[in-house]
């Protein structure tokens, strides 16, 4: 983004010059990222679990590569802009982001809603799927491009918050159960108030200071995955 003068940095902080470009760099990178991901994976037969392991390896090898870029290429005050913006804070976008936020999060919750029943049917198994007329690779694919160009939209607009689509899908799905149909928008408006609660937190911890709510929100998303590790070893798995 510095450097290829997207952005610019202004006392430390990263003012972004373009954010449209950011935006459209971002989903080249994340749809880059996908492809990487499901090339992996369909060496090992595009499971679940493939992808999964997938996904972990392309994280690490991204942020090996950002890390190298930031070391060659940038100074002192330029790395610790960069480190800053991916802390994420819904306070960066202005208000018309805002709204291209908001219209880019119902999108995403409508096509995502629309796909419930055949994400109902894989949950069964790939065989009660494929026997009811949904092809599973397909479907893997289809969710796997459509979430990293609304993941990248969004994220190019507030930076990386971690942990939203991980814990509050697992909370949701605790207080009302597995049926996708209800459990998207459910974990939509489950993330919407964690992420709330969190920047409230990050505001009150320790005034006037206000702490990104990347940081906050991966906290709290610590404490809720190993609540539900716990929980796992209880009752074994659900």
């Amino acid at each position: 983004m510095l450097i290829m003068g997207a952005g610019t940095i202004q006392r430390a902080f990263i003012s972004i010059n373009n954010p449209y470009f950011v935006v459209a760099m971002a989903f080249l990178a994340a749809l880059s990222n996908a492809f990487l991901v499901l090339f992996l994976a369909a060496a090992a037969g595009l499971s679940l679990a493939s992808i999964i392991l997938a996904m972990i390896a392309v994280s690490s090898l991204y942020q090996a590569l950002l890390a190298l870029l930031q070391y060659l290429f940038l100074n002192d005050v330029q790395t610790a802009a960069v480190v800053f913006w991916t802390f994420g804070d819904v306070g960066r976008p202005t208000l018309v982001e805002s709204y291209v936020l908001l219209v880019v999060a119902a999108v995403a919750l409508v096509f995502f809603w629309f796909l419930s029943f055949s994400y109902n049917l894989l949950a069964v198994g790939d065989e009660v799927a494929k026997s009811s007329g949904v092809d599973p690779k397909r479907l893997r694919f289809i969710t796997l491009v459509a979430s990293s160009f609304f993941t990248a939209v969004l994220v190019s607009f507030t930076g990386v918050i971690g942990f939203v689509g991980l814990a509050a899908p697992h909370i949701a799905r605790l207080i009302i159960g597995g049926n996708y149909r209800i459990l998207l928008p459910a974990a939509a408006l489950t993330g919407a108030w964690l992420l709330l609660g969190a920047d409230i937190v990050g505001r009150l911890v320790k005034p006037p200071v206000i702490i990104p709510v990347g940081i906050t929100m991966s906290f709290i998303g610590v404490a809720v995955i190993l609540a539900l590790l716990l929980r796992l070893r209880r009752y074994g798995e659900y």
